[in-house]
């Protein structure tokens, strides 16, 4: 019988320049606890409002990684050590889906060219058999918004 690794949904860290480093040490001590694991993001886990007034999100997004080191060397880690990252976006990184923000994240983590494959990122949600996972910030009347 074999074992499949856990998948662990974080949502709203919101991280920022000025994030506790204590977030930074917890994030990194979950990750070293749960190697292997499907990380799934649901959003906000930058707060690119607080850090990006006068300069673009991806460089917010290395600045903030360059501020927490703790971080950066615990998703640079368990990306190489066989973890999974799955993004989706948030009201607060919007821009987490696309593909300049995931390869601005990647370059200030840096992971190997193999780990880089384990990195996931939507524009809106995922669905893994009976589980959805959204940051659930989009908003429609009749529960029916179209698909980004």
């Amino acid at each position: 019988m074999s074992t499949r690794p856990p998948t662990i949904i974080l949502a709203d860290l919101h991280l920022s320049r000025g994030t506790p480093h204590e977030v930074g040490r917890d994030l990194a001590r979950m990750l070293e606890r749960h190697p292997g694991a499907r990380v799934i993001v649901a959003g906000d886990l930058f707060d690119l409002a607080t850090d990006t007034p006068a300069q673009s999100r991806q460089e917010a997004v290395g600045d903030v990684l360059g501020a927490h080191p703790e971080i950066r060397a615990a998703l640079g880690s368990h990306l190489d050590g066989g973890g999974q990252l799955w993004l989706a976006p948030g009201n607060h990184d919007p821009d987490l889906g696309s593909e300049p923000l995931v390869r601005a994240l990647l370059d200030a983590i840096g992971p190997s060219r193999e780990a880089r494959s384990r990195v996931r990122r939507t524009p809106w949600f995922f669905r893994v058999g009976g589980l959805h996972v959204e940051h659930g910030h989009v908003y429609e009347p009749d529960n029916a918004p179209e698909h980004p």
